[in-house]
């Protein structure tokens, strides 16, 4: 029988249209077998069904399949391989030259394609921009807030400015104190701010901090509402936030009236001349969190025009649960419904690493989007504490270990004797992203790993017993600070 030069790509019933779509263009035939879903595939039926076809140089069934393909290869001269889990994956594996298995399904990209990819996607129609950010519905911009910046030096506002940078931000939002007019600071603290080239807003429903802000750099103002609409004095082309409520009276509107009085508000801003206007109706904290969030779907129904602001900080903050898993979900959320900012805080420490949980998350939920799949085996993850895989499990038979093992003593406590070398003192700077040891000598070293620190320190020590434990808590020091969770010496 003649061989062809195709790819041959199985499939189910199900999945055929998807597959065509996303083979279009390659070299490829696509032959849909009579089962519904992939996972019901079985040897005998794609024996059945090639067994009038032309030897092909490679056939790819789909990942689900729950064999090893391999057992094919005896019946024709063709080589069997299993292919991505999801069809939209499929540009990778034949568009380049991906290693694939027999036995395992191909699980996606490394974390350079995903990262190209992601570059590529189409950022969608520019609304409006804000400084050097591009407002848009498909790629929604991260606003990183310094809580109550007039409190903060120069120095220490700089270092949470490029911090939060570093970790995804597109904007940097100067929060001013609640209560307290601040607006004599703003001049000098946007001056400070200006210098990093950050794109800036004002948070504040000050009319006389607003007016400061905006006068000093600011770019963005955050907020507008009933109270403050018509007294507000600045230029009408900056952009705003404007929400639903009317804080000189303390009320925020009920769910049912949020979406009414939001128009209402955003309609008053555009008779005043405003044109660059962000909707937002409030996220609330759990255990409201899904009625606000299906005031913000309503209003984007109903209102496809008017980009969409959500401060995801009200969630993170006023929870007791780690941040990450949180975010990644508002990420999604904020992707499906067409969000263009979020404003997110660090202002605890149980919300350390937000900035970056949410970049990397919406990093994911833009590409799972636009490959329509689920945000699973992109090529990047936000696993902190769990991973994907478990690692290799050793034997602990004698035998087999080779050596001889002590059951005995697991659990001993040895005796606590200093090393007349020195001792170290070991801390964790989130800020500056790195481990600080000091000997009592005086010395200092940093790194942001512990292996290129017990390398430095080990001069200094002269127990073996102390070199194991600085082994030991720098490793959990480098684990506190790429987690962002707190560190204690032991």
């Amino acid at each position: 029988m003649e061989k062809s030069s195709k790819t041959l790509l199985l499939t189910g019933e199900q999945a055929y249209n998807s597959v065509k779509e996303y083979s279009k263009g390659f070299n490829v035939d696509v032959l849909k077998l009579p089962v519904s879903v992939a996972a019901f595939m079985t040897p005998g039926m794609v024996i059945k069904a090639l067994k009038d076809k032309p030897n092909y140089s490679k056939a790819i069934l789909p990942g689900l399949v729950n064999f090893d393909v391999s057992v094919l290869e005896k019946h024709f001269k063709t080589r069997f391989f299993k292919g991505p889990l999801y069809a939209s994956c499929l540009p990778e594996i034949l568009g380049e030259d991906v290693r694939l298995s027999k036995t395992k399904p191909y699980e996606g990209s490394s974390v350079g394609d995903a990262m190209k990819r992601i570059k590529n996607l189409p950022s969608g129609k520019t609304l409006f921009k804000i400084g050097g950010c591009k407002v848009t519905q498909n790629r929604p911009l991260i606003i990183a807030e310094i809580v109550d910046a007039p409190l903060l030096d120069s120095k220490q506002l700089l270092e949470k400015t490029e911090y939060y940078l570093d970790s995804g931000a597109d904007m940097i939002d100067v929060g001013c104190i609640a209560g307290k007019d601040s607006s004599s600071k703003l001049p000098g603290i946007f001056s400070t701010l200006k210098k990093t080239g950050a794109t800036l807003s004002i948070d504040s429903l000050n009319p006389k901090e607003i007016k400061a802000g905006v006068d000093a750099g600011a770019e963005l103002v955050l907020s507008l509402d009933s109270s403050n609409l018509e007294m507000v004095d600045i230029p009408k082309e900056t952009a705003v936030v404007v929400l639903p409520t009317d804080v000189s009276k303390g009320r925020i509107p009920c769910y049912s009236e949020r979406t009414q009085a939001l128009e209402n508000n955003i309609q008053q801003a555009r008779e005043l001349g405003y044109t660059n206007i962000l909707g937002d109706t409030v996220l609330d904290s759990m255990p409201n969190l899904l009625s606000s969030l299906t005031v913000y779907r309503d209003f984007r129904e109903k209102n496809p025009e008017i980009p969409l602001f959500m401060g995801a900080g009200n969630v993170t903050e006023l929870a007791d649960v780690d941040s990450v898993g949180i975010n990644a979900f508002l990420a999604s959320i904020a992707v499906e419904i067409g969000f263009s900012c979020l404003l997110t805080t660090e202002q605890s420490s149980k919300t350390r690493k937000s900035v970056y949980e949410l970049s990397q998350g919406l990093r994911m939920a833009m590409l799972a989007k636009h490959q329509n799949r689920p945000m699973k085996d992109l090529g990047i993850d936000l696993f902190v504490a769990k991973a994907k895989h478990d690692g290799e499990v050793i034997s602990t038979d004698a035998k087999k270990a080779g050596k001889k093992t002590d059951a005995n003593h697991a659990g001993k406590k040895t005796k606590f004797t200093p090393d007349p070398a020195g001792s170290f003192r070991i801390s964790v700077e989130h800020g500056r992203k790195r481990i600080t040891v000091i000997h009592s000598s005086g010395k200092a070293y940093y790194s942001d790993n512990a292996f290129d620190l017990i390398t430095e320190v080990l001069p200094l020590i002269s127990r073996i017993e102390h070199a194991a434990y600085m082994g030991k808590e720098l490793y959990k020091a480098e684990m506190c600070l790429n987690s962002g969770k707190g560190y204690v010496q032991d």
